[in-house]
């Protein structure tokens, strides 16, 4: 997924698992896992919404959705769009702004054909079009040292454009057998991505990949009163996913050969509620593949309320990620060069943490330490020429840190939201551990919400401050890649709204307040301040 071409318009609900979770997860699950859950049809009711919005950078976006049901169905349809004219990330005097425009339709929908059977499906569909700018890595490299120019390394201005096409549908059921003891769960998953970057309007690389997603989970639920008071969840699942992917030309020779793998995973969960302040979850999984090596993974996790508003968590598990078929196979024409002999890549985590709730929970607090090892890590081992290939690292990268979370509710009209995260991230890099890249040491956030005016009006302010850290800097033709520091930076935003009567509002926000001159990669400049106004109305 994309995060950069997500509409969050029709987001219900986000949640973030963190550790290892391959267990229940497979592959990527290798530090969390994030659930999105877009909302969900109205039964008995119909409920329409529509909302624009301008702003700076010549942007404007607008959606419209339908959601509704009747007694024993629902739906929910929706439709977005967006565009930005975007800033120059190149910096260029007198360059371009790099547009991006997004299209996103959406579908979903549940039926309950009897008291014990309930189908249901989904369907996503986005077109998004991206300028970018490139790197420079022009030069005579066959001479040493290399000849280059000025701005080799850096970003400049270009003319190329990334197009994508995203598809994702999916059918499922819940069946419920032997008066509710035992609930069965078989779903399909089918998703195709297109991808194309043109130079000028000619193509400079693509492809079109798919991923077939089979799944069937039975899971038996019963309590046992006089042991422990306890409920028990016991799950049993198997699951099939078949992926293909092809590069397009310019693509030449293998690199053109329709790839192919398959992995069938078998997981097996227990979950647990004891004496009503205990909670267990233990799961165990293992994935044939036939790429790669076979994997088996496990997750052990538990809750303890130790009081009314004190509880300790914790967890413990491991987690794969497998190469993506760039890695293996390679994708970029001329320059990125593919590694069949690649291996996954293997984590192993555990994390401990205490939640407290003070002041009838006007106030709480979580804080949570997290450690974590990775083996085998795939990085990008780049070349002189800026030829690059995909490599396991050696050794172990270790991560481990500190997350601390309050929450505060000082006056009925204000709410306050604070976070603070320590990260102390290392990976092997000739023969030695390094500051990983892109992992600041410290990230902090301070979000208050205010309510006013006969409460029809809202105002968030939210702090956001990232740390210094380390990228990659490219400007060196012989040694191909340096690690260098990027400056911290804080940014601040806003958001208001006002209900000019029941059903209608009117929006606005203002995103880096105080036009912060950051970069968040090396020679990207991130955008100015921007203002943006809005209307949303409901019926």
């Amino acid at each position: 997924l994309d995060f950069g071409g997500l509409i969050v318009d029709e987001i219900a609900q986000i949640e973030v698992l963190r550790g290892p979770q391959s267990a229940l997860w497979g592959s990527n699950a290798t530090a969390g896992v994030i659930s999105i859950i877009t909302k969900q049809g109205r039964r008995n009711d119909l409920v329409g919404t529509a909302d624009g919005e301008v702003g700076f950078d010549g942007s404007y976006a607008g959606r419209l959705a339908l959601r509704g049901g009747v007694e024993r169905a629902d739906f929910a349809l929706s439709a977005a769009y967006r565009f930005s004219a975007g800033h120059d990330v190149s910096d260029t005097a007198g360059g371009q702004d790099d547009e991006d425009e997004n299209v996103t339709l959406n579908a979903k929908g549940n039926v309950d054909v009897t008291d014990w059977i309930g189908l249901g499906g989904t369907l996503r569909y986005t077109h998004r079009e991206s300028d970018f700018d490139p790197q420079d890595f022009n030069g005579d490299f066959s001479v040493f040292p290399p000849i280059v120019g000025p701005t080799y390394g850096l970003v400049i201005e270009g003319d190329n454009v990334r197009t994508t096409d995203e598809f994702y549908g999916s059918l499922f059921a819940e069946v419920t057998t032997l008066g509710g003891l035992l609930i069965h769960r078989p779903r399909v998953e089918y998703t195709a991505v297109d991808d194309e970057n043109t130079d000028a309007g000619v193509r400079t690389s693509g492809s079109e990949g798919q991923r077939l997603h089979l799944s069937h989970q039975t899971t038996a639920v019963f309590d046992t009163p006089s042991f422990a008071g306890a409920s028990h969840q016991l799950t049993a699942a198997i699951e099939y996913e078949r992926e293909t992917n092809q590069n397009l030309p310019p693509a030449s020779g293998t690199q053109l050969t329709e790839r192919e793998r398959e992995q069938v995973g078998f997981i097996g969960e227990y979950r647990g509620s004891f004496f009503d302040r205990l909670d267990l979850q233990f799961g165990l999984r293992h994935d044939r593949n036939d790429a790669f090596d076979d994997a088996t993974t496990y997750s052990v996790s538990g809750a303890l309320q130790l009081a009314e508003a004190t509880q300790l968590y914790g967890s413990v598990g491991t987690g794969v990620t497998n190469p993506t078929f760039s890695e293996q196979f390679g994708f970029f024409p001329d320059f990125f060069i593919g590694n069949p002999g690649l291996t996954p890549e293997k984590s192993f985590g555990w994390d401990v943490g205490l939640r407290q709730s003070l002041f009838d929970g006007k106030l709480s607090a979580d804080i949570a330490y997290f450690d974590a090892t990775l083996e085998d890590e795939i990085f990008t081992r780049f070349l002189p020429g800026f030829l690059s290939t995909p490599d396991n690292r050696d050794g172990e990268s270790e991560r481990r840190g500190v997350e601390v979370g309050l929450t505060a509710q000082p006056f009925d009209f204000l709410s306050l939201t604070a976070a603070y995260t320590y990260t102390d991230s290392k990976e092997i890099s000739g023969g030695r551990l390094v500051g990983e890249v892109r992992r600041p040491l410290h990230t902090a956030s301070l979000s208050a919400t205010a309510t006013g005016l006969d409460g029809r009006g809202q105002l968030t302010v939210d702090v956001i401050y990232n740390g210094q850290m380390l990228d990659f800097d490219f400007t060196d033709p012989v040694l191909g890649s340096v690690r260098t520091d990027l400056d911290a930076y804080t940014l601040v935003n806003l958001n208001a709204s006002y209900e000019i009567f029941e059903g209608a509002e009117i929006v606005g926000r203002v995103e880096n307040v105080f036009d912060q001159d950051y970069q968040e990669v090396f020679g990207y400049a991130a955008p100015g301040v921007t203002a943006f106004v809005g209307f949303r109305a409901s019926y």
